[in-house]
């Protein structure tokens, strides 16, 4: 592959066309910050980074170790920690996460018991989705959370029946970690995760982020220019499931991790069982592409090949890193607009090949039937969704 990339063949014109696309795309204010990496197992084979941290001050270059905001891509790295936990005796997937935590309760008590810890990281414990942009800075008052918002949630269907997504799930997730070693998350995450990984901009606290070059949030003014979004959210609640930070060396590295099978420059970071015990399909969603949950990711069949990812989306940024083990190969994004999936649609096909295009027929739908198709659907990465018919006007009808 990285003999590809360096030979000037179709793969590095097809990269030249690319990086074109983002530098037009800074210049014509489509994106403020971008960047993009691609690896196998061992090596990051290219990396190019676009456009600036701040376009008020225009003063600083988005680069390989520019902090962004990765969403819920931290869901992943939650999912590894409580792994290299399991793996060490200190936590179990399968006992009931009451075993950690007493106090856990849920509105409906008959549901407190089955819910464990492999349930919630592949989004099967039945808990909404939710999740405060705002809260508290305090580690302490995670437990408040745990007192007074989590005994209130309804749940979408009772554990174990179905896949639906939900950052609740994950903070819970967190929760236990910290109760069951007795420590922060976010140091939990740091000595097992991050130091180990050389994930030395990966963090949570928005006050440490801000003494590295870090890329803001910006939106468009009405003459289409890029104003700074001067408010950085913070929930200390919410670091499990999508308010991690990192750059795009960081999460290239943990991205390598996992296309390795749980090697890391030459040693085990995670036993290969563990690693296959993640990647696995835990609960599928019965589609055509085959897309089902994991522990922590996603998997799917794109052009006969099991993939594994995981994106997310805060504020204005866009982060994803999509795997394809067979290929020894992988993706990673990190932007301040939703921009992403598009690029890497471009590099699976170049580097993979073109999908078959399925040919649809249109056919003409008669009013009185559309009214059958309202109901109760499992949606793909959502999960359970009602669906309902508006006319025109907006109206159910």
């Amino acid at each position: 592959m990285w003999g590809l990339i360096r030979s000037g063949g179709r793969s590095m014109l097809v990269l030249n066309d690319m990086e074109q696309q983002l530098v037009e795309a800074v210049q014509n204010n489509d994106i403020p910050g971008f960047a993009v990496s691609i690896f196998n197992e061992s090596e990051v084979l290219y990396k190019k980074s676009f456009g600036l941290t701040n376009w008020e001050e225009k003063n600083q270059p988005i680069t390989e170790d520019t902090i962004f905001r990765i969403g819920s891509v931290s869901k992943s790295l939650t999912a590894t920690l409580i792994m290299k936990l399991v793996e060490e005796g200190l936590l179990d997937l399968d006992v009931p996460i009451t075993n950690y935590i007493k106090e856990f309760a849920l509105k409906n008590d008959m549901y407190t018991k089955p819910i464990t810890l492999r349930l919630l990281l592949s989004h099967t414990a039945g808990l909404p989705n939710g999740g405060d942009m705002e809260g508290p800075r305090d580690q302490a008052e995670w437990k408040a959370y745990m007192d007074e918002v989590v005994p209130n949630l309804e749940l979408e269907n009772s554990p174990g029946a179905l896949y639906h997504y939900s950052n609740h799930g994950f903070n819970i997730a967190g929760f236990v970690a910290q109760s069951g070693c007795q420590k922060p998350f976010a140091e939990l995450m740091k000595e097992y995760i991050f130091q180990p990984l050389g994930m030395e901009r990966t963090m949570y606290d928005p006050l440490e982020a801000l003494t590295y070059p870090l890329a803001l949030a910006h939106e468009k003014t009405e003459r289409r220019e890029w104003k700074v979004q001067h408010k950085f959210i913070e929930n200390v609640t919410n670091y499990p499931s999508f308010f991690a930070m990192s750059t795009l060396h960081d999460m290239s590295r943990f991205a390598m991790m996992h296309l390795n099978k749980g090697l890391f420059r030459g040693r085990t970071f995670l036993k290969p069982e563990t690693i296959e015990e993640m990647h696995k399909k835990h609960y599928d969603n019965y589609t055509l592409d085959e897309f089902g949950s994991c522990l922590g990711m996603f998997t799917e069949r794109n052009r006969g090949l099991k993939m594994l990812w995981h994106s997310g989306e805060i504020s204005t940024y866009k982060c994803i890193y999509y795997l394809i083990p067979e290929k020894k190969l992988g993706f990673v994004t990190m932007a301040t607009q939703d921009v992403g999936w598009e690029i890497i649609d471009q590099l699976i096909e170049t580097f993979i090949g073109p999908a078959e295009e399925p040919e649809f027929t249109p056919v003409q739908v008669n009013e009185k039937i559309l009214k059958s198709f309202e109901g109760n659907y499992l949606g793909v990465t959502k999960g359970y969704a009602a669906v309902t018919r508006e006319d025109s006007d907006g109206m159910e009808r």
